[in-house]
């Protein structure tokens, strides 16, 4: 056997040598590495979501942790609840590339510890409690691909620096508080694909011409920023941009021809802006889904072109001053879904088409000038949801294919020249929450059942004739109902005691009550004194009511202060908004109900004050846990005598019947959900009767006998605080 030679042997002790100490030194990387990790989590305050990075599983394995072999390159602790700051250790897990903080209440100035992870590209620093500025330094991090700042309380000016860091391609930097304005430097990004900066609440800031040279950004989302100044004509040339949001902000002048030009657009939203000069004509962006340009002041007409986008599934231009007819061939696109053209100056006739070949979720055409018919196929795919199509020339009769809509909630077709009678079918629609077609010529009989879930009903200044019918019993889930100046005739049913003013001028009408504005039933004198000017009947009676609720709130007003400012030298002074228990957030939470203030309000802030003046109580002192108006509820649900909790200083026998019924209409007006609270209307009307009652020493037959029929509608809904937007948009 041939000995090997020394030199060999001497090599080959090396080579030994140093694979023993590679090998020795990457099981102490290793150990190192699960080690820091663990030092992470003890820095962090041991939280409980960090609970399974324990030594009895290998850390790569650990939840958030992402292993390159076995050394530690992504570290994700998203939404783990973690309340701290970023230490500087944590750049000693030398493989680094991503890092997600995200989700978190991370605090303190931007980590720029983070400068010595040499090899990071993706940094998700997203909604934590971070603050301070970008610092000026931050191109340090020029390896970073991927850099998300968004939901901080970041704030000054975005930095040169930031368009040093040149491989970046997503950078997400809304919901802050940024000051203007952008860095000229920013258009040197050139790979920048996605740039976020929506909801921005700082100063203004104007869009760069330099963004023109980012031709790589297919997502400019820029919603809610305090953007000013104009859309640079030079985005024409952003050939892979595919979705563009600038909407919410102030911006003018004209819209971009080019942006209709662009190959690979998709989402194209403008609205709320105020913007000006006529729609681009020229519409070759074939791959758009959703184009919205509404509530700004533009003019023209809409092209026969928007009719080609063969992908489209929402337009709206509504809120502008745009003129002309709809293109016939937009009623035949097959992806259209929800079409909003309301409060414009279109005319001619509705494209018949529409709903014929899509299936369309909302048809809103309110406010123009349109007339002829209301397309007929409108449902036929199964999933409308609602139209609006009120104020406008619209003829003929309801489309007799709306009656099997069963995913309709919304029809709103008043201020129009309908005529015919309502289809049979739409009383039997189990979604329909709103139906309004007053002002219109429509004939025929009211229905003796409506749909369960219908809250509002309006259908004045028609034709509609015959008998209320003996059904209405089941029309308890009303709201509102009216129905005035039509010509139906007959009794008003006892059921409708509480309805009973949203039948005034239909002169055939009668009442079995003698304190309502109708005609009393069997009386001979009615209609011999009844004047042709029912405009001046109607004043009178709003103005007896108006000052008979005066002197009720007078007497009761007046005994509760006599009884806490008996003293000798007592003076007057206005009472601060707060004493009566109402706060800003009070509000505001009522009008969060409903994303609009309405008369709901009013009548939940009326009826906290009727509970004030019946118990002696202020608002916020109902008991230990609850205030005036929840107290007052379970009062009543618990059968508790209500004479034991009324204001001692004014509770006298004779009055006790009307004492209990404000006590009543007070718990009816502060219902939770602000749909099942009557209309002040009809609070007048309870309250009118009331009156009477203390006023002329009358008794009312039957206790309760004004609020039961509100209580039996309020009773039918669970105490909630979800209630529908009640806009145009259905």
């Amino acid at each position: 056997m041939t000995e090997i030679p020394f030199k060999l042997q001497k090599i080959h002790h090396i080579l030994c040598f140093l694979f023993l100490c590679f090998t020795l030194n990457n099981v102490s990387s290793q150990n190192n590495e699960g080690s820091i990790l663990l030092k992470l989590k003890e820095y962090w305050g041991n939280p409980e979501s960090l609970s399974d990075w324990n030594s009895s599983v290998a850390y790569c394995d650990w939840p958030g942790i992402t292993c390159d072999g076995n050394s530690v390159t992504g570290l994700s602790v998203a939404n783990m609840n973690i309340n701290s700051t970023v230490p500087s250790f944590i750049c000693e897990l030398q493989n680094l590339t991503e890092i997600d903080l995200s989700g978190n209440y991370f605090f303190g100035e931007f980590p720029k510890v983070l400068y010595n992870c040499s090899k990071l590209v993706a940094l998700d620093l997203d909604l934590n409690n971070f603050n301070g500025s970008i610092p000026d330094d931050v191109d340090r991090m020029k390896n970073l691909l991927f850099l998300s700042l968004q939901s901080n309380y970041f704030s000054g000016q975005i930095p040169a620096a930031i368009g040093g860091i040149s491989n970046l391609q997503n950078l997400l930097l809304s919901s802050n508080s940024f000051t203007g304005p952008f860095p000229s430097e920013m258009g040197n990004l050139s790979k920048l694909e996605v740039l976020g900066f929506g909801y921005n609440d700082g100063g203004e800031f104007s869009i760069l011409p330099e963004f023109s040279k980012l031709k790589n950004l297919w997502t400019l989302f820029m919603t809610s920023s305090n953007v000013v100044g104009e859309i640079p004509e030079s985005f024409g040339d952003l050939t892979e941009l595919e979705h563009l949001d600038l909407s919410r902000n102030s911006l003018n002048g004209t819209v971009p021809s080019g942006l209709f030009l662009l190959k690979n657009l998709t989402s194209l939203y403008l609205f709320n802006n105020k913007l000006s000069g006529d729609i681009p004509q020229t519409v070759e962006a074939m791959n758009l889904i959703n184009i919205d340009l509404s509530n700004n002041t533009l003019t023209g007409t809409i092209s026969s072109d928007f009719g080609n986008l063969q992908n489209l599934s929402c337009l709206a231009m509504f809120m502008n001053q745009l003129t002309g007819e709809i293109p016939e061939n937009i009623g035949r696109l097959q992806n259209l879904k929800t079409l909003k053209l309301f409060t414009n100056n279109f005319s001619g006739v509705l494209p018949q088409d529409f709903g014929l070949h899509s299936k369309l979720e909302r048809f809103e055409v309110a406010s123009n000038n349109f007339s002829g018919n209301l397309p007929q196929h409108l449902c036929q795919g199964g999933e409308l949801l609602g139209i609006v199509a009120f104020s406008n020339n619209l003829t003929g009769n309801i489309p007799a294919s709306l009656a099997s809509c069963n995913s309709m909630t919304t029809l709103l077709l008043y201020k129009n020249r309908f005529s015919g009678e309502i289809p049979q079918g739409i009383w039997s629609m189990y979604n329909l929450s709103t139906l309004m077609v007053s002002d219109n010529n429509l004939t025929g009989q009211l229905p003796d059942k409506i749909p369960g879930n219908l809250t509002r009903l309006e259908m004045r200044n028609n034709k509609f004739s015959g008998e209320v019918p003996s059904g209405v019993g089941s029309w308890r889930s009303l709201v509102v109902l009216d129905a005035g100046n039509n010509l139906l005739s007959g009794k008003i049913p006892s059921e409708l005691t509480a309805y009973a003013m949203s039948f005034l001028n239909n002169s055939g009408l009668c009442s079995l009550n003698s304190n309502l504005n109708i005609q009393v039933c069997g009386s001979n004198v009615g209609k011999s004194k009844k004047t042709s000017s029912q405009v001046l009947v109607l004043i009178i009676s709003i103005a007896i009511a108006a000052c008979v609720l005066a002197f009720l709130l007078a007497y009761f007003v007046t005994r509760f202060y006599r009884r806490r400012h008996m003293v000798e030298d007592s003076t007057y002074k206005l009472t601060p908004f707060q004493k009566l228990g109402f706060t800003e957030a009070d509000i505001l939470s009522e009008y969060a109900q409903t994303l609009r203030v309405n008369e709901k309000v009013d009548v939940y802030s009326f009826g906290v004050i009727l509970l004030e003046l019946v118990t002696g109580k202020e608002a916020n002192d109902g008991d230990e846990h609850t205030c005036l108006a929840q107290w007052a509820r379970q009062l009543h649900k618990e059968g508790k005598p209500l004479a034991n909790v009324f204001d001692k200083e004014i509770s006298e026998p004779q009055y006790l019947d009307e004492m209990n019924t404000v006590f009543m209409l007070g718990i009816v007006c502060t219902n939770a959900l602000p749909s099942t609270r009557p209309t002040m209307k009809e609070v007048l009307q309870v309250l009118f009767r009331c009156g009477h009652q203390v006023a002329y020493g009358a008794k009312s037959e039957r206790n309760e006998f004004d609020v039961t029929p509100l209580l039996r509608n309020a009773n039918k809904w669970p105490s909630t605080k979800n209630d529908s937007d009640l806009d145009l948009d259905v």
